[in-house]
This record gives structure tokens, C-alpha cells and sequence, in this order.
């Protein structure tokens, strides 16, 4: 089998890109479905991954956060 060539650009999703394009398809289906369920289930779409994003940029904040104290707390360590 052939292996495909591909561009590795596209590997990686900026987060940011995909909240105003989930927020700008559900904009777009409540301007043509004002009074359907569709319009209901785009915006819940929308806010779960306003969620996501804001919880995951929150858990890898910690993280990090806590990564620099560990290092921290063993190099005052090293240094007695």
C-alpha cells in the first residue's frame, strides 16, 4: 500500500479557530432555523466546547503551574 503524503500543518487544531467556527455555525443555523430543535442542539454544541476549552486550558495552566513548583522545591533541595 502507498503511503500518503500529507501537509503536517493541519495535525494540530488551534482551539481558538474551532470555538468561533462552532459559534459562527451555530449563529448561521439559528438565523435559518430560528424556532428548531437544530438551533437548541448548535448552541448546546457551542457551549460544551466553550467548556472544554476553557477546562482543558485550566487543567494544563495547573499543570504547568505545578510542574515550575516541583522543580523549584527540588533545586532549593539540591541546594542545601
Amino acid at each position: 500500500m502507498a503511503e500518503r503524503l500529507t501537509d503536517h500543518r493541519y495535525r494540530t487544531i488551534d482551539p481558538t479557530k474551532l470555538i468561533l467556527t462552532i459559534s459562527k455555525m451555530a449563529d448561521r443555523v439559528e438565523e435559518h432555523f430560528p424556532a428548531s430543535g437544530l438551533s437548541s442542539v448548535a448552541n448546546e454544541v457551542a457551549a460544551v466546547a466553550e467548556i472544554k476549552l476553557w477546562r482543558a486550558w485550566r487543567n494544563s495552566a495547573r499543570w504547568h503551574t505545578s510542574s515550575i513548583f516541583i522543580k523549584l522545591t527540588r533545586t532549593r533541595e539540591s541546594m542545601r
